[in-house]
């Protein structure tokens, strides 16, 4: 036994002598170092990869019952892996979006709710951008009578909803409404022609394109604001420069301004393009139907109505009523995927111009 705890006691003894030993001790603060580096790091890892799933999981639940089967999607036990692929569900989708419809029964005529929205959505974003940033460069750098007023009524604007403007700009625009309800009449035929105003549907959102052009559009205020925001930031040295060299303020504003505002334009270019493209209230209230068939219809308000238009079977959407009654879920989440597939293209070609331009003017929570 007495041997036995020499032995033991030389190995403690050991043991101590290396645990205190000058090399272990060096690879131990080496050690801590990296594991307090590391440690740090992982837990927000952690952290952005549960917030990731959060918002994404809804996302990727779509994109897979977007190409499930019907037997897939009344399959409980089916959830994330489809046993099977199909992209059906997208064919029929786009035509009960109307993405590309000929009406056989109103002289074949053409409606895309795709190209209205492109179209709509890319006009109303050029004109905010347009008002904005002027609007926002003459608050930055004039003072004129009035200017705090002015300033007010900009923030005031940002606080109002839009329903509450509803109402007294309809009662405003009642009879440009009408006058461009049928662009066929408009353009001084007798009667409507339904090709005529199915092609040029996009003169029934004057009134929208009106109040946007006066800088009443969809969030022109924020839009304004984010200009005046970056505007505000750039020295007025180099505005005085440019006189000293003999340049007007127009000038001033396009060779100097603008040309160093490429990244803030363009995020009120995008939040004014998505703003526009994901509206329906403003297209309904303050744009005159006509014929129903025919009515400017854009992609997000035929998704809105998406339950309506694939109820009505075979002879208007292009879809069966069996179809639509046992495949409901993955022709919606068909519907929603293409709905924001122009966004996300949109998006991915614009992002490093558009993550700088939010740094530049410090515009967060929009």
């Amino acid at each position: 036994m007495e041997k036995v705890a020499y032995q033991l006691k030389d190995i403690f003894s050991k043991v101590k002598a290396y645990f205190t030993s000058p090399k272990f001790l060096r690879f131990w603060d080496k050690f801590m170092k990296i594991m307090r580096t590391i440690i740090p790091q992982l837990a927000i890892y952690a952290v952005l990869i549960a917030f990731s799933y959060i918002f994404m999981s809804p996302i990727l639940r779509v994109i897979v019952d977007s190409v499930k089967t019907p037997e897939d999607i009344l399959n409980p036990d089916v959830v994330w892996v489809p046993t099977q692929l199909t992209f059906q569900n997208y064919k029929d989708a786009s035509k009960a979006l109307l993405l590309s419809r000929s009406y056989k029964s109103l002289d074949d005529t053409w409606i895309s709710t795709l190209l209205n929205s492109t179209l709509y959505s890319i006009i109303t974003a050029v004109l905010q951008t347009v008002v904005s940033c002027t609007a926002g460069y003459a608050f930055a750098r004039f003072s004129f009578k009035g200017k705090k007023l002015w300033f007010f009524g900009l923030i005031l604007a940002f606080v109002l909803p839009t329903q509450l403007l509803t109402l007294p700009r309809q009662m405003i625009l009642r009879p440009l409404m009408n006058g461009t309800s049928s662009p066929s009449v408009l353009f001084g035929l007798d009667k409507p022609n339904y090709r005529l105003d199915g092609a040029l549907s996009i003169v029934k959102t004057i009134p929208i394109l009106l109040i946007t052009m006066f800088g009443q559009g969809i969030n022109s205020s924020i839009l304004t604001f984010i200009a005046f925001s970056f505007f505000k930031m750039i020295p007025n040295a180099l505005d005085e420069a440019a006189q000293i060299d003999g340049a007007n303020f127009f000038q001033i504003f396009y060779h100097v301004i603008l040309k160093m505002s490429i990244p803030t334009i363009l995020v009120v270019f995008l939040f004014a393009f998505i703003w526009n493209w994901n509206d329906t209230y403003s297209l309904e209230s303050l744009t005159a139907l006509g014929q129903n068939q025919l009515a400017f219809q854009t992609l997000p308000e035929a998704l809105g109505n998406f339950n309506h238009l694939i109820s009505q079977g075979s002879e208007n959407s292009g879809i069966s009523k069996d179809d639509q009654e046992h495949n409901n879920a993955a022709l919606q989440s068909a519907s929603i995927i293409i709905s924001i597939l122009p966004l996300l293209i949109l998006y991915a070609f614009t992002q490093r111009k558009f993550v700088e331009g939010i740094e530049n003017t410090g515009v967060t929570g929009v």
